[in-house]
Parts: structure tokens; sequence; C-alpha cells
């Protein structure tokens, strides 16, 4: 299952997933190849197409969902700072004006 998930994943970012010796030290690397895979991508059927059709719909809706939710956030901080900034000054104002009143 997870050979035919990162398959896809490869497929459609186009690139190859390819091992290499390092040539410092001889060790075994992963490196990836960048390719043109669009024929590849024409050719898958059943889940895998619809998996690959859900990374093109992720990718195209996930900036969408984290500007909005941005915004969402920036207007609850805002409304927060807002209303606590209001209720702290009122309740500094009463102790003030508590303070004068004992003296």
């Amino acid at each position: 299952m997870h050979l035919n998930v990162q398959n896809v994943m490869a497929i459609y970012e186009d690139r190859h997933s390819l091992w290499a010796l390092a040539p410092a030290n001889g060790a075994l690397s992963r490196c990836q190849l960048p390719a043109c895979r669009q024929e590849e991508l024409e050719q898958l059927t059943g889940w895998r197409k619809r998996f690959s059709l859900l990374l093109e719909i992720i990718d195209v809706i996930l900036p969408l969902v984290q500007n909005a939710a941005a915004r969402l956030l920036y207007g609850v901080h805002w409304a927060l700072r807002f209303l606590l900034g209001q209720g702290l000054g009122i309740v500094y104002k009463g102790v003030r004006q508590g303070m004068r009143l004992q003296l």
C-alpha cells in the first residue's frame, strides 16, 4: 500500500526516486530526478487515479483554506484583544476611582 501511494505521489510531482552511491564516502543515498511523467499519470486507473485527483484538489484548495483560517484567527485575535482591553480598562478606571474616594 505504501509503495503504491508513494508511486502515485512521485508521478504527480513529476519525479523519479533513485538510489545512488555518494561520491565522497560511497554510502547509499536516495536522490530525486525530475522528469515529465504525464503519460504515466494518464495511464492510472481505479483508486490510484482517484488518489492522484485528490492530491490535485488538495493542492488547489489548501492555500485557500489556509488563507481563510488565517483571516478568521486574525479576526478572533482582534476581537479578544479589543474586548479584553476594554474590560481591563474599565476595571483599572474603577479601581483608580475607588482609591481616590478612600483618600
